[in-house]
């Protein structure tokens, strides 16, 4: 199976890094896009990939999220590297704009 990462770009909420746009295509040529994947930094600095899910409250301030996409370990592995690495280069590509601006 084949990833494309389609789209990275800033996300309008603040407690996350970027947003992005994947296309899985399989050895047939059919293909799957998945949207609302995020780019998210943990509290030790590293960046990580949150696929799309919905929260649901659980009373107060307490949320449980249910992931809408779910893959084996593998894809997801394949996935998170690909998002990753064309986040990388985003941001590079930011840095370089800001900076010739």
């Amino acid at each position: 199976m084949k990833v494309k990462v389609t789209t990275i770009q800033t996300s309008a909420k603040p407690h996350r890094l970027a947003e992005a746009s994947i296309e899985l295509t399989d050895s047939d040529g059919d293909s799957l896009v998945i949207s609302d994947i995020r780019v998210l930094e943990n509290r030790q600095g590293q960046n990580w990939v949150a696929m799309p899910s919905r929260s649901v409250s659980e009373g107060g301030r307490s949320y449980q999220y249910i992931p809408q996409i779910e893959s084996n370990r593998r894809l997801r592995r394949k996935i998170e590297d690909a998002v990753l690495a064309a986040f990388e280069e985003w941001k590079q590509s930011q840095s370089t704009t800001e900076v010739g601006a």
